[in-house]
């Protein structure tokens, strides 16, 4: 129930910022949406890019470090949440989503390879709330967490830029309905590209 709900907004969110992305302020909505995406924000920050890269595709190296910049600081702010207010603001952001279960998964998962789970937490279209409150409550090395967050929301974030800058307008329906299932393929062959070259190495 909860899932379809966000469906609806997440159509509804996205033909109101096609409707905007023209406007003085949406650059500070862009801002705003990938700053508390990290932390609370249900609605995916490509919904609110996408429409934006339509009307600026030839800024989409800006908009993409732009959009990176704040998703990260974003994801900073809610990991301090995690550490600190994770008992009172943390869970009922969680209870909020219905992201209990996913929770004590990621947080499971953690115990293995942190900096990879936040990566793919960062790189795919999973909650990265979820990642980000579980890295402060867990207490994760802040800075194996800013650098799996800077290249997992950095290579979305580029990857949808770029493809937009390319093919426009035929790529923009594409990433809209089928997003989840290209950024899980894409994650998957770079976690594959990962282990590959750390087997090398050794």
């Amino acid at each position: 129930m909860i899932l379809q709900k966000l469906e609806s907004i997440k159509i509804q969110s996205r033909d109101w910022f096609i409707a905007r992305a023209h406007g003085v302020h949406a650059q500070a909505l862009l801002a705003f949406v990938a700053f508390s995406e990290s932390s609370f924000f249900p609605i995916p920050t490509v919904t609110f890019l996408i429409p934006i890269l339509l009307v600026g595709a030839k800024r989409w190296l800006y908009y993409a470090l732009f959009t990176t910049f704040f998703s990260v600081l974003g994801g900073i702010f809610g990991y301090f949440v995690g550490v600190f207010f994770f008992d009172t603001v943390g869970v009922s952001i969680v209870s909020f989503y219905g992201l209990t279960e996913e929770m004590m998964e990621v947080q499971s998962r953690f115990n293995n390879n942190a900096f990879l789970v936040i990566f793919v937490g960062a790189f795919t279209p999973l909650p990265y709330k979820v990642f980000v409150l579980s890295a402060g409550f867990l207490k994760i090395q802040f800075l194996s967490f800013i650098l799996a967050s800077v290249l997992g929301r950095g290579l979305q974030f580029f990857a949808v830029s770029f493809a937009l800058h390319i093919f426009g307008e035929r790529i923009a329906r594409l990433l809209f309905k089928y997003f989840t299932i290209v950024a899980f393929v894409l994650a998957f062959i770079i976690v594959v590209w990962i282990i590959t070259l750390v087997l090398n190495v050794w």
